[in-house]
């Protein structure tokens, strides 16, 4: 029931806050760990919102450097600081939270059914992906 409330959080409020999200991910990074609640976190899709979680924050990336390269001819020398350190701040979250839905994917991919389906949902392009940042 608990895992239950936290999934329904997840995945209706976890998009309007990044530290909602990466404290949520957390959690289920915690049950990860043990092999007795693989089947639990299966029967409530944590391994498909995690991904979701992971292609959400891979193009809200690529969208920010777009729109910062867009915008660098626009603003002046202190407006361009801010924004970087702004960037800054948001990536430090990001690559937080993409470290975070990682490990939880890695744990629960040591059932082979669930391997087979990342791998289906393309999980390879997204790991090459996290290399370039």
């Amino acid at each position: 029931q608990f895992l239950g409330v936290i999934t329904r959080v997840f995945r209706e409020e976890a998009k309007k806050s990044m530290d909602l999200m990466i404290n949520l991910v957390y959690v289920f990074f915690a049950f990860s760990n043990f092999n007795t609640f693989h089947p639990t976190l299966t029967e409530y899709k944590i391994g498909d919102m995690v991904m979701k979680v992971v292609e959400l924050e891979l193009k809200r990336d690529q969208h920010r450097k777009e729109e910062l390269q867009a915008r660098q001819g626009q603003l002046s020398g202190e407006e361009k600081e801010k924004e970087q350190k702004k960037m800054k701040i948001t990536e430090k979250k990001q690559d937080k939270l993409l470290y975070v839905c990682f490990h939880v994917l890695l744990n629960l991919a040591e059932d082979i059914a669930v391997e087979r389906k990342m791998k289906k949902r393309a999980i390879t392009p997204m790991l090459i992906q996290m290399l370039s940042r």
